[in-house]
């Protein structure tokens, strides 16, 4: 779709609806024409019968029809279906924009352990007890959750006054603000900054957000962790505050699989050389294996069959197989974890470099 200046999300959503579904999605079966549009197997359950239609309407908006059970939905609902991702997750895959719905900045109260002006209030718990929030990271396969993760209520003041509550998970970054997280959307209370939990380990794994550093932990609980939550805050001043993550110790970076996550990879790489940090390795979990400089390694974590973006959707796509066995290497630990679904990639024998 063409690149738009200040469109607001209600632009975003209109646009999409005019997006013609074959031109977006690839739906690896069968597309067959019908009186009002297409019928296909429906890619969201199992459809022996081809049942799901989508058509164009009179607004020039194109909706799905499940004929089965009567539901009617967007590409956006679709996508995030289809994905188990969130509301907004879903336009930003379909328009590759990154999406951020802002929230007025704060004054925190360490101990009240709330944040609150007169547009925002924030209250956080230690543990996640939303059921619908714990239901939401299991669709991310996330079933271990890390001390750092919080459940965060908020709430925000409307132009009318009346305040709206939401809930969400998040983390608290390096400028004691939240880097929030809902099942519709993702915002930032207060500044943006990178996130890092010292466990006091010899290897650091670096992810590009938080749900990076989730699914890692999964496996490897005990590594240290970092978030940079932005590729725009890969810069020396943040470098300088995990410098202590990072001086002799393995690090393993897992940016995006995408042009992005290469830019970000060499980016870090430049940075680290021109501040002249001492790390035992380095390895950067991408699409191929090869070594680029003397302690400097990149390890195949993505099957090749497979349009996978990043290491969550690894785990929502049950392709694990091959991120496993290069942390078992890195680590020499056998890493007792499994998916319960079986499609996994096959497993590949790297020699991990002594």
């Amino acid at each position: 779709m063409k690149e738009k200046e200040k469109m607001n999300i209600k632009e975003i959503i209109q646009e999409i609806k005019r997006i013609n579904p074959i031109h977006f999605f690839d739906f690896g079966t069968k597309i067959k024409t019908s009186a009002k549009g297409y019928l296909i197997s429906s890619p969201l359950r199992k459809d022996e019968k081809p049942s799901l239609s989508f058509f164009l309407t009179k607004k020039n908006e194109w909706l799905f029809k499940d004929l089965a059970t009567g539901e009617t939905f967007d590409l956006i609902d679709f996508i995030r279906r289809y994905y188990g991702i969130s509301f907004i997750e879903a336009i930003e895959k379909i328009t590759g924009k990154n999406i951020k719905i802002q929230v007025k900045s704060f004054k925190y109260t360490e101990n009240s352990h709330s944040i609150s002006d007169n547009k925002t209030s924030v209250i956080y718990k230690d543990k996640v007890k939303t059921e619908r929030l714990k239901k939401y990271l299991k669709k991310r396969k996330i079933f271990k959750i890390p001390p750092f993760l919080k459940e965060i209520n908020f709430k925000v003041r409307s132009r009318d006054g009346t305040y709206k509550t939401y809930y969400g998970i998040g983390i608290q970054n390096n400028q004691k603000s939240y880097e929030v997280r809902t099942i519709y959307f993702k915002t930032v209370i207060g500044k943006k900054s990178i996130f890092y939990h010292d466990n006091n380990n010899d290897i650091t794994f670096i992810g590009e957000g938080m749900f990076d550093i989730f699914s890692i932990y999964q496996l490897c609980p005990d590594f240290n962790f970092v978030s940079f939550n932005s590729v725009v805050n890969i810069n020396e001043n943040n470098l300088k505050k995990i410098k202590h993550l990072i001086e002799n110790k393995t690090v393993i970076i897992g940016f995006d699989n995408d042009q992005a996550g290469k830019e970000a990879n060499k980016k870090l790489i430049v940075l680290l050389k021109k501040m002249n940090f001492n790390f035992k390795k380095l390895i950067l979990l991408t699409d191929n294996y090869s070594q680029i400089g003397l302690n400097i390694f990149s390890f195949k974590i993505y099957p090749s069959n497979k349009d996978i973006k990043d290491i969550n959707e690894l785990f929502m796509k049950n392709e694990i197989t091959l991120l496993k066995k290069t942390l078992e290497k890195i680590t020499q630990k056998k890493i007792d974890f499994f998916l319960t679904l079986s499609n996994q990639s096959s497993i590949h024998n790297y020699k991990f470099p002594s």
